[in-house]
């Protein structure tokens, strides 16, 4: 019975990826030091499509490495295709070959939970468990929330091929949806 009462109290938590109250999140991207990638990450979930994850590794010039898009039938809660698409970022950066990466996306709670090693029994946490097992692979990771302005490019990679289902990985030549977002990310058009 206290194992029922602990998946339920998993299960109704608040939404993990509502816009927090009072926090203020950069709202521009910022390239990660010299020797680290950054992974921005974001999910989305369709009525009557599915969901979807967008990834994309930049390194300290701004420049993209990789882009990626996966788009299931499936129709998950946010919360899930927020820890999806991390799931599936890092293991994208792991294959890629990525040794210290930044991880960010736009679901404050759900990279609070990662970070904190939170552990449970939802379907959440397994997939949790599956990014902590992936992770163990780098030299270092960190975590940051920003603003869904400031991860634009992973937002608009999660949104702009709904009706292709499976996967797509670009090393180069990326989705025109992006260009003008990696374009203006670019640290010589800093304000």
């Amino acid at each position: 019975m206290e194992h029922v009462k602990k998946l339920i109290g998993e299960l109704a938590k608040e939404d993990l990826c509502a816009v927090p109250k009072g926090k203020s999140a950069r709202k521009r991207w910022k390239p990660p030091p010299i020797g680290v990638l950054k992974l921005n990450v974001d999910g989305g979930v369709f009525e009557g499509v599915g969901s979807s994850a967008g990834v994309v590794i930049r390194g300290a010039d701004g420049a993209a490495v990789l882009a990626a898009v996966r788009m299931v039938e499936d129709r998950w809660e946010p919360k899930i295709a927020e820890a999806k698409a991390i799931l599936w970022g890092v293991q994208a950066a792991a294959d890629y070959g990525v040794r210290r990466i930044i991880v960010e996306g736009d679901c404050l709670g759900v990279l609070n939970a990662i970070e904190a090693q939170e552990r449970g029994d939802s379907s959440l946490h397994l997939i949790f468990d599956d990014i902590y097992h992936v992770i163990q692979g780098f030299e270092s990771v960190s975590w940051k929330y920003i603003s869904r302005e400031g991860n634009k490019v992973a937002h608009e990679l999660a949104h702009c091929f709904l009706w292709v289902l499976g996967s797509r990985v670009w090393l180069s030549n990326f989705p025109d949806c992006v260009v003008p977002f990696l374009d203006h990310d670019l640290p010589i058009n800093d304000e």
